[in-house]
């Protein structure tokens, strides 16, 4: 199911396509791939005035970010050099509350145990 998503999305990134590859678990090594791939279909089609693209637009923001590596985040960016309707804008800024909110929960959690239980 997983590589049919990404083959899916290699050949042709559908709105519907990419609103399924949001609820699926991908493996470690298919994220970067997917991620180029979810990069390149927010970059066509995130000017769009269809309320459809939108959504599907929203939703690959959702998982790019969530599955991005934390040393390519910068790469996010960029998408703020457009003139985006609020909607993306609103979701781009949930999700890195999110992705960061989440680093800090587990640095948090990380720091806890080692200082309860002495262990790294």
């Amino acid at each position: 199911m997983k590589n049919k998503i990404l083959e899916q999305l290699k050949l042709s990134s559908t709105n519907d396509v990419v609103l399924e590859a949001e609820i699926i678990s991908f493996e470690p090594v298919e994220e970067p791939v997917l991620v180029d791939l979810l990069w390149k279909f927010v970059q066509d089609k995130k000017n769009s005035d269809n309320a459809d693209d939108v959504t599907a637009v929203c939703s690959a923001i959702r998982k790019m970010i969530a599955t991005i590596n934390i040393n390519e985040i910068n790469r996010i960016n960029i998408l703020f050099d457009d003139a985006l309707s609020e909607t993306i804008i609103l979701e781009i800024t949930k999700m890195l509350v999110r992705k960061f909110g989440g680093l800090k929960r587990v640095r948090l959690n990380s720091l806890f145990w080692q200082t309860k239980y002495g262990t790294n």
